[in-house]
């Protein structure tokens, strides 16, 4: 059992919780100037591992049941305002990691993983991995991970970003949005291999990604990726709920609308069974 708390001096607070069972390790390291404040709050039964750094104003929930890594750090600079940010991991199996990092005001990070620890090819163990980076203000992320071998990354730079992300079973998903002012972008992925990828530059710009597949993952067997830069940008996949074996969708939609002129570009894309759909739309610029 291990765990470090570090006050700084003036009239700082920082509080530290840990509720340990055996053979688990948490580090937690809390810096914080005048009138400023962070939190943690460590749970963790198994054989579990939690890294917490924060600098400024945070708060950090850590829960932990199996054998799990979990890193959050946090910077919330001066926390102007009391304006905090919060992070929340939850984590239930084996080998789940979760990689947070927080640099602004009130972001707000949220990781769900549970596996069963059921084995992966030659006896080897699959846990879920995600990583989430934050820098700006008032941004949100929510990764929901559930079985084995999911992955992913969001990143959010800029200001009132959300991102919501939900896995079952060798997904992979990265979503990335940047410089933006409120983009959403949703992600549902069940079944088998499927992949999605998503990048949003710019102004009220939405994508919504679902995908399932219940079918082998050789080939696509459902794959999205979005691209959008434009201001007004709209994009839907859905590969249309496939649960047909012979399933092998894919759906690439790119919408580019540099330097204002409010383009109204929109993309919506349903498929069932080995389609094959590439959309691209421009306004006020050319592209090679």
């Amino acid at each position: 059992m291990g765990a470090m708390l570090i006050a700084a001096t003036g009239f700082s607070q920082n509080e530290s919780l840990i509720d340990q069972g055996k053979q688990n390790t948490a580090d937690v390291n809390q810096m914080s100037t005048v009138d400023l404040y962070n939190f943690s709050d460590v749970y963790q039964r198994g054989e579990n591992d939690a890294d917490i750094d924060q600098i400024g104003q945070n708060s950090s929930i850590v829960e932990q049941h199996g054998q799990n890594f979990a890193i959050v750090y946090q910077d919330g600079g001066d926390g102007w305002n009391n304006l905090i940010q919060e992070s929340e991991v939850v984590q239930r199996g084996k080998n789940n990691l979760a990689d947070i990092e927080q640099f602004g005001e009130r972001n707000q990070s949220y990781v769900d993983q549970a596996n069963d620890g059921n084995t992966y090819g030659e006896g080897t163990k699959k846990g879920n991995k995600a990583k989430i980076y934050q820098e700006g203000n008032r941004n949100f992320s929510d990764v929901g991970q559930k079985n084995d071998a999911n992955k992913a990354k969001t990143t959010q730079v800029g200001n009132l970003n959300r991102s919501y992300t939900t896995q079952e079973s060798y997904n992979t998903a990265e979503s990335m949005l940047a410089n933006s002012w409120m983009q959403i972008s949703k992600v549902d992925q069940f079944g088998y291999a499927n992949y999605s990828r998503v990048f949003q530059f710019g102004d009220n710009n939405m994508s919504k990604v679902t995908q399932s597949a219940d079918a082998p993952g050789d080939g696509y067997t459902n794959e999205a990726r979005v691209f959008q830069n434009g201001e007004l940008g709209d994009s839907m996949i859905d590969q249309s709920d496939c649960l047909e074996v012979a399933a092998n969708n894919y759906a690439m939609v790119r919408q580019t609308n540099d330097i204002g002129s409010l383009g109204g570009n929109k993309s919506t894309v349903l498929q069932k069974g080995a389609n094959t759909a590439n959309v691209t739309q421009v306004n006020g610029i050319d592209i090679h």
